[in-house]
């Protein structure tokens, strides 16, 4: 039985980081260290992957992004979700959960 990481092309990373926005804002590294905890180190996204799918749900309007003064120095974006983004979280989930439940049909043949 394979237990490495999970392929990261077959990993539906917009309803990951909506899910995880839709609990609190978080800023890029956040979101990625939470995907690597919660996964238990199966699933990581690179920072390169990760803020180009940001920025077609910001693009889109599921997303907004706003900047906090963290010290004197540095600023870190947050991102939250939009009440757009909550609805195509739902749309995502129900398409999810519809495809596991047809996979699961031909598990069970």
């Amino acid at each position: 039985m394979r237990r490495g990481k999970m392929s990261v092309q077959n990993v539906p990373w917009e309803l990951l980081l909506l899910s995880l926005l839709s609990k609190e804002d978080m800023y890029g590294s956040q979101m990625s260290k939470e995907i690597k905890s919660i996964s238990e180190g199966k699933l990581s996204i690179l920072m390169g992957s990760m803020y180009p799918i940001l920025y077609r749900l910001s693009d889109n309007g599921c997303v907004e992004f706003y900047e906090k003064a963290i010290g004197r120095r540095l600023t870190v974006v947050y991102y939250h979700i939009t009440d757009k983004g909550r609805d195509r979280l739902n749309d995502l989930m129900n398409e999810f959960r519809e495809q596991v439940s047809i996979v699961g049909k031909f598990i069970d043949i």
